[in-house]
């Protein structure tokens, strides 16, 4: 579905690179009203991420942005190449917190972090239709087409959770994904409920507008309906010093998925991936991947 986007004046985008990383690249329009920086939608013919200066990442003919119902646009960091991986954080963070595990993997593979809507430097809007599960699986599925081979999904917390959703309602569309403490939702309204009530109460904390936190409320259980059939490759990744709860979800992944399998990290803590175990969640995503092959 091509949606108009009406009175926008599109400016030319320019390839930069960020200061200090010279593998990262980022498309940036500084003047783009719906977000700062803008993902690289461009011609699958031919244009590649290293040569889009001077290209527009949209059809300025006729003023359209692809798949986007509300024209949410996702900033992604890319670094590397070779075979796909796509970053997908947890809430209240950016696509930042994977830049060591993405740095520890761009010698191998191509990584994409993205941000989600309303955090980062993607858009924000004031709709809150763009802050839905469904909405942001939408966001991820435009990132994915860009691609030119099936990705790697690997995502923590929140973002454990939409590669979950995504393999659960998009089947053998990602090669595989790796979830790191994080669960597939419940079953029971109740504790649903409880859980979204927590997260509204929480949202303070998480540094982002209210209606962001609407990314992390669940309204069904299509996850955990869908556990048994979801044969999707799956590696979860529990830290041992984080809530009992993300290994007890792990256990219940392993359990419940064809093709899931439980790691404990030592000590690790909720976002082990950012500091104190890079190296061992870079190392088991390479290792999970080249299983794949």
């Amino acid at each position: 579905m091509r949606n108009v986007i009406e009175n926008i004046d599109f400016k030319t985008h320019v390839s930069i690179c960020c200061v200090g990383d010279p593998q990262v690249e980022v498309v940036h329009d500084s003047s783009a009203p719906l977000g700062k920086v803008c993902r690289n939608t461009f011609d699958r013919g031919g244009v590649g991420f290293s040569d889009v200066s001077g290209v527009h990442a949209l059809d300025i003919n006729d003023r359209t942005l692809l798949g986007y119902g509300l024209g949410v646009q996702l900033n992604t960091i890319r670094r590397g190449s070779g075979d796909p991986i796509v970053f997908i954080h947890g809430m209240g963070t950016a696509a930042w917190t994977w830049d060591a595990c993405a740095e520890a993997l761009a010698d191998r593979y191509l990584t994409i972090a993205i941000d989600l809507p309303g955090h980062g430097d993607s858009a924000c809007p004031e709709d809150r239709a763009a802050f839905t599960r469904d909405a942001a699986l939408a966001d991820l599925d435009l990132v994915l087409t860009e691609l030119e081979g099936p990705a790697i999904l690997v995502g923590h917390s929140l973002g454990g959770y939409l590669a979950l959703a995504h393999a659960a309602t998009r089947p053998n569309v990602a090669r595989g994904i790796v979830v790191l403490n994080t669960g597939p939702g419940f079953r029971d309204p109740e504790k649903r409920e409880g859980w979204n009530d927590r997260s509204r109460r929480n949202a303070h904390r998480f540094g982002v507008p209210e209606r962001v936190v609407d990314l992390n409320l669940q309204q069904d259980s299509v996850v955990m309906d869908r556990l048994a059939e979801t044969t999707t490759p799956t590696l979860v990744l529990a830290g041992g010093a984080d809530r009992p709860e993300y290994t007890g979800s792990g256990q219940y992944l392993e359990r419940k998925m064809p093709d899931a399998r439980l790691v404990v990290l030592e000590d690790g803590g909720h976002s082990m991936h950012e500091e104190t175990h890079v190296t061992e969640v870079a190392a088991l995503t390479a290792e999970f991947i080249a299983g794949l092959s």
